[in-house]
């Protein structure tokens, strides 16, 4: 039985990694795409985590793909920035050459 789950762990293992690193990729290029639209409009980080009520670090880190986006984050984040949601993701999706 103990080598079964041995099995069953190494065997789930790769398919969690592949998991993550296209988590990585898409959460990168969200982070770009979002960057890249508030510099493109002359809004500030300070400016946009007061918005959002959230630190400058927070928009760092999501605008270079280190951490992940709540919803309602992402949300608020686009209304502050005047632009669709779907817009962005639409954006996102034909950005695979982007990174």
């Amino acid at each position: 039985m103990h080598h079964i789950a041995t099995m069953m762990h190494i065997e789930i293992m790769p398919e969690r990694k592949v998991v993550k690193s296209e988590t990585n990729k898409t959460l990168k290029r969200i982070g770009s795409y979002l960057q890249y639209i508030r510099q493109k409009k002359g809004i500030k980080q300070e400016f946009l985590a007061q918005k959002l009520a959230v630190t400058s670090s927070y928009i760092s880190k999501i605008e270079n793909g280190k951490t992940q986006i709540y919803l309602t984050t992402f949300i608020k984040y686009c209304i502050v920035l005047d632009v669709a949601t779907s817009d962005v993701l639409k954006e996102i999706g034909q950005l695979s050459n982007f990174l």
